[in-house]
C-alpha cells in the first residue's frame, strides 16, 4: 500500500544526535533496523508505515508516514513514548502537525464484549471476543493491548493527545492494561479469541476466571510482532508464547523446515498444535533456565532462508538473541528474539 497519511513533529532537544543513537541501538535490541542510516538520519519502515528521523544540533524532526490513521497513530505514539521517557515535560509542549485526530479515542481502540470463555488447558483461559471492523486484525501484528476497566464502573477509555501519546485514566476509573497474542481471528464474525495464562492475584489472569459473556473490555492493536517467513525456522518460547507459536506455525506453508522448541512448568499445560508437514514440535518441561539451555544447544533446521524467532522472558530472550547472532552467523534481521515479561515483574 502506497503512503497516503503523514504527520511530522519539530523539537528543541538537548543532545538530539545522542537521542537518536541511543534509540537506534534499542530498536536493533527489538530486531528493528532502519533502511537508511547516515550520521544524523535514520528511517524505518514496518507493517504500519515508515518514520524518518532527522537530529541536527538540538533540532530533532519527525515524519511518519502510513496508509491509514491507525497506523499512523501507532507511529506517532512510539516516537511520542520514546521521547517523553527521554524527557517528560516534552508531553505538554509536544505537538504533531498534518493528518492526525484531534483528542479523542484511538483510532485502533475498539470497545469489545466477552462472548465466551472456556479452558484452553487447565493453566490457560481462552476467552472469544467480538466487536467491530476486525479485518485490520488479520492484516498485521500478533499482538493487543486488553483493557480491563474496574469491576462495577462504566469503563472510561483512553484518549489521545496531542503529543501522540496515549492517555489512560487514573484513580478509580484506572485500567488493567496488559499485552496478550491473538490465538485467533474470525473477521468475518467480529470476533478474536485471546488465551490468558491463569496464576492468582494477576489483575487480567482474575478478571479472566470470572468474565461472563457481555463483559465490556478494551482493545488496542493489533501490534508488534510478526510471523517469520522461513525455510529452516527455529522457534522456541514459554507458555505466554504459546498463541504466538501455534498462530506461527499453522501459518508456515507445507514442507516448510521448522522446529519449535515450547517450555511449561507443568506436563499438562501442553496443548494439541497444528503443525504442517515439515514442522516439529517438541516439549521442554521445567522452568526458564531448562528451556534456554535447550534452545541454545538447537541446531537450526535445514534450509534455504534459515532464521530464528523467540519469546518468552526477557533475560532468557535477550542471552539467546546474543547466542544466535553470535554462533550461527545469521544477520540481525533473521534472529528475533522478544521479552514477554521480565522475572522481576516490570513487564
Amino acid at each position: 500500500m502506497t503512503d497516503s497519511l503523514q504527520a511530522e513533529l519539530t523539537l528543541t532537544l538537548d543532545g538530539a544526535g545522542a537521542w537518536l543513537v541511543r534509540q537506534v541501538a534499542h530498536l536493533a535490541e527489538h530486531d528493528l533496523l532502519p533502511v537508511l542510516h547516515t550520521h544524523e538520519a535514520v528511517e524505518y519502515r514496518s507493517a504500519y508505515g515508515s518514520f524518518h528521523i532527522r537530529a541536527r544540533g538540538n533540532d530533532l524532526r519527525v515524519r511518519v508516514e502510513s496508509g491509514d490513521i491507525g497506523g499512523l497513530e501507532v507511529l506517532q505514539e512510539t516516537i511520542s513514548h520514546y521521547l517523553t521517557t527521554h524527557d517528560p515535560e516534552l508531553a505538554r509542549t509536544m505537538v504533531w502537525r498534518g493528518d492526525a485526530h484531534e483528542q479523542t479515542l484511538p483510532a485502533n481502540f475498539r470497545e469489545m464484549r466477552v462472548t465466551a470463555r472456556r479452558l484452553a488447558s487447565p493453566w490457560m483461559v481462552r476467552l472469544t471476543l467480538q466487536g467491530r471492523d476486525m479485518a485490520p486484525f488479520a492484516e498485521r501484528g500478533l499482538h493487543i493491548r486488553l483493557l480491563v476497566p474496574p469491576r462495577d464502573r462504566t469503563p472510561v477509555w483512553p484518549r489521545r493527545a496531542p503529543s501522540g501519546a496515549v492517555v489512560f485514566p487514573d484513580g478509580d476509573d484506572a485500567l488493567a492494561v496488559r499485552v496478550y497474542t491473538i490465538r485467533a481471528i474470525r473477521p468475518q464474525s467480529g470476533e478474536i479469541d485471546v488465551n490468558v495464562v491463569r496464576h492468582a492475584g494477576g489483575a487480567v489472569s482474575d478478571w479472566a476466571e470470572q468474565a461472563e459473556p457481555g463483559a465490556p473490555v478494551g482493545v488496542i492493536g493489533p501490534g508488534g510482532g510478526y510471523f517469520p517467513a522461513a525455510d529452516g525456522l527455529l522457534i522456541g518460547g514459554d507458555e505466554t508464547a504459546l498463541p504466538a507459536i501455534a498462530r506461527i506455525l499453522e501459518a508456515l506453508p507445507e514442507g516448510a523446515g521448522a522446529h519449535a522448541i515450547i517450555g511449561v512448568r507443568h506436563a499438562d499445560a501442553r496443548m494439541d498444535i497444528a503443525a504442517p508437514a515439515g514442522a516439529t514440535v517438541e516439549w521442554v518441561v521445567g522452568d526458564d533456565a531448562a528451556l534456554c539451555r535447550r534452545m541454545a544447544a538447537a541446531s537450526l533446521p535445514e534450509g534455504s532462508d534459515p532464521a530464528v524467532w523467540f519469546a518468552g522472558e526477557a533475560e532468557t530472550a535477550r542471552h539467546l538473541r546474543s547466542v544466535f547472532r553470535s554462533r550461527s552467523g545469521l544477520p540481525a534481521r533473521q534472529v528475533s528474539c522478544a521479552g514477554y515479561w521480565r522475572r522481576d515483574g516490570t513487564q
